[in-house]
């Protein structure tokens, strides 16, 4: 199935670009892909949201990539404790239960389960939104940049943590043990606070970045592995 491009309208005005891949298999699950700190070139089109995005749709779902505000082709500012990103999952996640509609029309099944994935920056914000919608049935961290939360999101990033932490939605965080903004030891005794039910795995000789491709093809696949279990157990 074809990726198609669009712009979603956002909250205050905003006009998201988005990238839509439809569910070849024609389900009504879907998966929102954020991306890293725009702030420091963080995009849609970032390796890791691509491979993400490759992963899930094998497994079925209807797959969203898209920039944040003030990003790429996206409209508007960035924010500074993250509350116009969090509104900007939010308006995807509208707009993947509406069909995906582009021209009047319904590229994809109305999504009645939608699971949010996010890599570095964009784990801090998808996660945080678990608990924003009843379609959202479970989210999953990549890289969750735990040294540094105070610097992309100040006063916002303990709440939005917290968030993610408190749901009893299903949640998986994965991390390479070399990785440069939170060390093995911090990720593993974070992740150890979140509520049931939860999973985490940590990847060992890789950074941040995930190169080499091997170890991320792994860690794509586990991650569209545990997504597509959440959405065939949700009711």
């Amino acid at each position: 199935m074809m990726e198609k491009h669009t712009l979603i309208p956002g909250e205050g005005g905003v006009d998201l670009e988005a990238a839509v891949t439809p569910s070849a298999a024609n389900t009504d699950y879907a998966a929102v892909v954020c991306h890293p700190w725009g702030r420091l070139g963080g995009c849609m089109d970032d390796h890791v949201v691509m491979s993400l995005r490759d992963a899930l749709v094998q497994e079925g779902f209807t797959v969203c990539r898209f920039n944040f505000r003030g990003v790429g082709g996206s409209t508007g500012g960035a924010s500074f404790t993250a509350s116009g990103e969090k509104s900007d999952v939010n308006t995807v996640c509208r707009y993947l239960a509406a069909g995906s509609p582009m021209q009047g029309a319904n590229t994809a099944p109305p999504a009645s389960k939608i699971v949010l994935v996010g890599y570095s920056y964009g784990s801090m914000v998808a996660c945080s939104c678990i608990e924003d919608a009843e379609v959202v049935v479970g989210a999953c961290a990549v890289s969750y940049p735990f040294d540094y939360t105070w610097a992309l999101a100040l006063w916002g990033a303990g709440g939005m943590w917290k968030g993610f932490r408190e749901s009893h939605k299903p949640k998986l965080m994965v991390c390479g043990d070399r990785d440069n903004f939170c060390s093995a030891s911090r990720f593993k005794r974070e992740a150890g606070t979140l509520k049931p039910p939860s999973d985490h795995q940590v990847y060992e000789g890789i950074d941040h970045f995930w190169v080499p491709a091997r170890e991320r093809r792994l860690m794509v696949q586990r991650v569209a592995q545990w997504a597509v279990g959440v959405v065939r157990a949700a009711i």
